[in-house]
């Protein structure tokens, strides 16, 4: 089976975060040799060890999914390994696990998500599969079915969940909901394949004081001096309090209406 490609999803003013992201996979999956998309807007970026295209050219101002969704169009794999910049790894990468993944979604074709970080326990509405005891599937009412975590896509269900106006936040929130018109059905391990911090390194812009501080201890990253650390409470504190006044935007009332679309 011919090696499905990463993509790293991304914006050129979070390109602080790529040495960091690649020189850990490198360390935790030191046999890695998958094409790599890079999704930044305008920059270019090569590491030695990796084969990376950064074939965008995106317009100022462009949103998280118009990115996703351009560089979707311009490829013509079936199958994509997708992971967010700030995904730092904190451990070995289960390949062989994954390898597995990869063969059950390529051989069934009902499938359209896997998500690769293990993140709920069986339940009546999330089953272990029948057909994949590996597997945990994601019931039609579960508020995340599809997510921005490190994952498993169908190439074109992806491409349909997504809508141009959309953050990451907002296509998992709306995505979800979405994906229920669809027949695909969506799955998480059981086990998770990668390791990293939950939601990543980064929280709205900002470093996450608990999760940096290991790695700049134990591999010496060095951290962006411009960008804020604190407290994953903190930030979200602020976050939750901007939510209430940006929810008398109209433009975010009329995004939110869009979303349900």
């Amino acid at each position: 089976m011919q090696q499905i490609p990463l993509i790293i999803s991304s914006c050129d003013k979070c390109s602080d975060l790529w040495f960091p992201f690649f020189k850990l996979l490198k360390e935790y999956w030191p046999k890695f040799e998958r094409k790599v998309y890079l999704c930044t807007d305008t920059q270019q970026f090569s590491v030695t060890g990796f084969d990376i295209s950064c074939p965008l050219n995106m317009p100022k101002g462009s949103t998280w999914s118009e990115n996703l969704m351009s560089l979707l169009e311009q490829m013509d794999e079936e199958y994509v390994l997708m992971m967010l910049e700030d995904f730092w790894l904190k451990s070995k990468v289960d390949v062989l696990q994954l390898q597995r993944c990869e063969q059950i979604m390529t051989q069934d074709a009902g499938i359209g998500f896997i998500c690769m970080v293990h993140q709920l326990d069986p339940s009546k509405e999330n089953p272990v599969s029948k057909d994949y005891p590996e597997l945990i599937e994601y019931g039609c009412n579960t508020p995340y079915r599809v997510t921005t975590q490190a994952g498993l896509w169908r190439r074109d269900y992806l491409l349909r969940l997504l809508r141009r106006h959309e953050s990451a936040w907002w296509f998992e929130m709306f995505g979800s909901k979405r994906s229920r018109r669809y027949a695909y059905r969506s799955y998480v391990v059981n086990r998770s394949i990668f390791e990293y911090d939950d939601g990543g390194v980064l929280f709205r812009g900002s470093y996450v004081s608990e999760y940096v501080e290991r790695f700049v201890k134990d591999h010496k990253i060095m951290l962006n001096p411009q960008r804020r650390i604190d407290s994953k409470a903190t930030l979200m504190t602020e976050v939750s309090e901007n939510s209430k006044t940006q929810k008398l935007n109209p433009r975010f009332v009329f995004n939110y209406i869009r979303s349900h679309f």
